[in-house]
């Protein structure tokens, strides 16, 4: 997860469980970092943490990181700075903030299940 808010943080934590766990990355650096160890699989990009062309940091891990799900958490206003990548499929799902639990539970699950499908295609090719 890449963002500074730590409430956010903390909720995203309590909506996908202990099953799978959550790193908090501050830096678009750091998220990067953190991908590299294979342990992530799905990354959720707050919009209030990226200060500069946030469709060009999502690219960058599509590229890098074709099996990472990318979900984004942002404001309504933010939804359209990045219209063409969702309707592209680069950004998975864009969840409204602020995000009910349950809701961003559901979303991260299902991101989470892609992820895995993309893995298991990608070993099978």
């Amino acid at each position: 997860m890449l963002s500074a808010d730590l409430v956010l943080f903390d909720d995203i934590k309590g909506a996908i469980g202990e099953r799978n766990p959550v790193w908090r990355a501050r830096s678009a650096e750091e998220s990067v970092d953190l991908l590299l160890t294979g342990k992530c699989g799905v990354l959720l990009l707050d919009m209030a943490a990226v200060s500069t062309r946030p469709a060009s940091l999502v690219e960058q891990i599509g590229e890098q990181f074709p099996d990472v799900v990318v979900v984004v958490a942002g404001r309504r206003e933010d939804e359209a700075l990045l219209a063409q990548l969702i309707s592209e499929g680069l950004v998975y799902r864009f969840m409204h903030k602020p995000l009910t639990a349950k809701r961003a539970g559901m979303f991260l699950h299902a991101a989470i299940r892609c992820h895995v499908e993309r893995r298991e295609a990608r070993a099978r090719s």
